[in-house]
């Protein structure tokens, strides 16, 4: 064995997503899946498939007028084991992003390993000491089953709760004090996080911050919302790497290499690669459509057609964006269609009638007004599902 010089590799996607019940997991996951795939597509590669496992009583259905993604219900018990199956026949189904909502029952769910751990101290099956070296081995194979999957994968966590008191105003503009929902640690084995290459952390607001970043995309972003241009960044950065060489049996029972599939393009060299993001960056920062269109058309005049292919999802997006900026009502209070999105899943996630509660109370009463029926819903739904229980 000898040094080689680094390289980075087109790696897959290996994202975690944590919050409290109610800041809008699900939905993030789906909006940045949905965005990594659509990259592509403008990108001109084939078009790859979205699966989901889904351990939440099926609730990422409800999302299903939004996203276009094929579902797999796991039920109790939450064993490894019924975990890996599910990877597997994604893999084997030729999904290439998979989103796994959530990884908490795996740990603390029914049947986790939480659970399995207490029956095997009552049976007298070892010891406390020892027996944790049979959870940490099943552990460690769950863990290792999602790095190495060879697809895209983005994970949910919940988070544990606890609620602070924060100062704020009625309507009137009074001074009071309101309660608020806040998110700790993951609900997983302590130091899971860290095996994943960016970590996002979700408030009740729907805003995002990044407890960790391989990628260096999300430095100095705090209070942020992700939206489908974050998929389409970690896809361009993943993008960027050499193919992985893997080693596989043939027919005849010997051992060939085979690449990763390269880009639909052909890679752009270093400098060029450098020259474009400067482009980028002023594409995203044009500020009106003319200036924009302006843009383009000195990018035809300048560039060769495999930087105009690069930049052009990035001139489609920033259209998007523009076009949607001044679509939005003149009124600062006025809450845009993706804020009522948003507030709208986080409702359809609530478990119990205690987190749906707290989430309203974070509303102001315009935006309560126009989620009015979709909280009326989900209310009969939890009280529906209490009883059966």
């Amino acid at each position: 064995m000898a040094f080689k010089k680094a390289e980075r590799s087109q790696i897959k996607l290996k994202l975690a997503i944590e919050g409290p019940s109610g800041s809008g997991k699900t939905f993030t996951s789906l909006l940045i899946a949905t965005g990594f795939i659509e990259a592509a597509q403008l990108a001109g590669e084939k078009a790859g498939r979205i699966a989901v496992i889904d351990t939440e009583n099926e609730t990422s259905a409800v999302y299903s007028e939004f996203f276009d993604f094929d579902v797999q219900p796991v039920k109790p018990p939450f064993t490894v084991k019924a975990y890996m199956t599910a990877i597997q026949e994604a893999i084997a189904a030729g999904y290439e992003m998979l989103v796994i909502d959530s990884i908490s029952h795996e740990w603390s769910g029914k049947g986790g390993l939480l659970e399995q751990k207490e029956i095997l101290d009552a049976t007298g099956k070892g010891n406390s000491y020892t027996n944790w070296g049979t959870i940490t081995k099943q552990h460690n194979a769950f863990i290792e089953a999602i790095v190495q999957a060879p697809i895209h994968i983005i994970v949910t966590m919940r988070s544990k709760q606890d609620y602070i008191l924060t100062e704020g105003s009625n309507a009137s503009g009074k001074a009071v004090t309101k309660p608020q929902k806040v998110g700790l640690a993951p609900v997983q084995r302590e130091g899971t996080e860290y095996e994943f290459y960016t970590v996002l952390s979700m408030s009740m607001n729907h805003a995002a911050s990044c407890s960790k970043d391989r990628t260096g995309l999300f430095d100095g972003r705090e209070g942020w919302v992700p939206n489908k241009e974050t998929g389409a960044e970690l896809r361009e950065f993943l993008r960027k790497g050499k193919p992985l060489e893997m080693v596989r049996p043939t027919e005849e029972g010997k051992m060939e290499t085979v690449h990763t599939p390269a880009p639909a393009h052909a890679p752009l060299l270093e400098t060029e690669n450098e020259g474009l993001d400067a482009w980028k960056e002023q594409i995203y920062n044009s500020g009106s459509v003319a200036v924009l269109e302006q843009l383009r058309a000195e990018s035809i005049k300048v560039l060769d057609p495999a930087g105009q292919k690069f930049l052009k999802p990035h001139f489609e997006q920033a259209l998007l964006m523009l076009n949607k900026k001044k679509a939005q009502p003149a009124t600062a209070t006025a809450p845009t269609e993706e804020r009522l999105e948003m507030i709208k899943a986080s409702i359809r996630d609530c478990d119990t009638e205690k987190d749906l509660n707290a989430v309203m109370k974070t509303l102001k009463e315009h935006e309560r007004n126009l989620v009015h029926e979709t909280y009326t819903k989900r209310i009969a739904d939890i009280k529906k599902h209490a009883v059966a229980s």
